[in-house]
């Protein structure tokens, strides 16, 4: 297994983990189980820590730094990496405008605070889990090409 094909599975399982944290954080904190979020927030905290210091000690990339070609590997991982990106590309724009629209019912006073907390953890796992399932998915799917 190529470098790259071992950074882009460590990153998404680093994602999938910190960032379903996340959403259940939003989730308690929504439902008022305020110390279960504080808890899920430390855990999301620590986790996206110790994988950036992960990915800076495995692959050797500084994420503060770092552009999309740091982890790329040679010239058909870089074909990959340019498929992938024009595949999502469409579908990041389409979660940008849905969240116009999340955001008309979130404000609106008159819906009960329950619905709007199970609307707005349905766009984060739209917003966030899915694409970075759908990364992956294209990253094997081109790469066995």
């Amino acid at each position: 297994m190529s470098k790259t094909k071992k950074y882009v599975r460590f990153t998404f399982y680093w994602k999938l983990l910190w960032q379903s944290l996340a959403i259940a954080a939003v989730l308690f904190q929504g439902f008022n189980q305020r110390d279960i979020a504080f808890d899920l927030f430390i855990a999301c905290s620590i986790t996206f820590l110790a994988g950036m210091a992960l990915v800076q000690k495995l692959f050797d990339i500084n994420l503060f730094n770092a552009n999309k070609f740091d982890f790329i590997a040679d010239e058909r991982d870089a074909a990959i990496l340019e498929k992938v990106n024009h595949t999502i590309r469409y579908n990041r724009d389409n979660i940008a405008y849905s969240l116009l629209i999340v955001g008309f019912f979130v404000f609106n006073s008159t819906m009960e605070s329950a619905y709007k907390v199970i609307l707005f953890a349905f766009f984060m796992v739209t917003a966030t889990i899915l694409p970075t399932c759908e990364y992956y998915y294209l990253w094997n799917k081109f790469d066995q090409e």
